[in-house]
């Protein structure tokens, strides 16, 4: 389920126990400037719980699955995957995937190529009613995704305004994001390992030998 309430005294306790585990490993006690910043920094966290308990707060009521194993096959290649948060709600499932550093463009997810296939990928997989991404950093609480319903998440699109495609619904979005996999995965199988130079970004770093 989604967090409790920021004024319920169970999701204080949890916080306190788990921060206080953490915040300890930095050097028990300490002089008195450490332990001042360790005060400061539970403090910092406690607000930035309670914002994604408030975001929790606005939504309709939903079940989380952590951890879980998606197997799925594409063109001539396997995958085992394990998604790390499902939610159910009533009969349908939303994938939500929680960043705490760059989130990706949602504009990747729904080029003529893929560029970030991490998200189509489960909405695949799962049959998932919506994807989104929660962009989770200090100041900074975003969701920005895709579905057929924005299930109390603000920033959740149809799949009709956030390709500005009239008439696409949400089915057919994931049924062409099957078939522009499948052809990854069919090129990927046959060797075919060439940098797509659509985003000079994507070439760059120390892992531009192993990017698409």
């Amino acid at each position: 389920q989604g967090l409790p309430a920021r004024d319920d005294p169970a999701l204080r306790a949890a916080f306190d126990a788990v921060a206080g585990e953490v915040l300890g490993a930095l050097g028990g006690a300490g002089p008195g400037l450490l332990k001042r910043l360790r005060s400061l920094e539970r403090e910092r966290l406690w607000r930035e719980v309670g914002r994604l308990a408030d975001l929790d707060a606005g939504r309709p009521p939903f079940a989380v699955q952590a951890e879980q194993p998606l197997e799925l096959r594409l063109g001539p290649l396997a995958f085992r995957l394990r998604i790390d948060r499902l939610e159910r709600i009533g009969p349908d499932c939303v994938v939500i995937d929680y960043k705490t550093g760059t989130p990706p463009r949602m504009s990747r997810w729904v080029a003529e190529r893929i560029q970030d296939c991490q998200l189509p990928l489960y909405a695949v997989g799962t049959g998932a009613a919506a994807i989104a991404v929660l962009e989770f950093r200090p100041e900074r609480l975003a969701v920005r995704g895709m579905g057929n319903a924005d299930f109390g998440l603000p920033g959740v699109k149809t799949a009709a305004d956030a390709t500005g495609e009239d008439g696409l619904d949400w089915p057919a979005l994931r049924a062409r994001w099957r078939t522009r996999l499948e052809q990854l995965a069919a090129e990927l199988a046959a060797g075919d390992f060439r940098v797509n130079a659509d985003d000079a970004a994507d070439a760059a770093g120390q892992f531009a030998m192993l990017t698409r």
